[in-house]
């Protein structure tokens, strides 16, 4: 169940930081836009985890009042770890 909030390195067992826990926090991010669970649709975690690995993000529906809300969020969960913002960008 908590490939839904592994970043795609965790996921792929590469080498990985706390850039990780940036991805993580931007899944979060969109749970609480979203106010539902991430990949709900999808029966396995397997596929939930190939789905990431390919870039694979969930889809934004709400309409947030906040844009630089949603820009953050997509980019906490960037497939590269180098261009997620850090905690203290956040």
């Amino acid at each position: 169940d908590n490939c839904i909030w592994q970043a795609p390195e965790v996921i792929a067992h590469q080498e990985f930081d706390h850039r990780a826990d940036i991805y993580a926090f931007g899944m979060i991010m969109w749970e609480l836009t979203e106010r539902d669970r991430p990949f709900k649709d999808i029966q396995w975690m397997t596929q939930i985890a190939d789905l990431v690995l390919e870039g694979g993000r969930p889809q934004i529906h709400s309409e947030c009042p906040f844009p630089e809300w949603i820009s953050l969020m997509q980019r906490a969960w960037s497939q590269d770890p180098r261009r997620r913002p850090s905690f203290e960008t956040i």
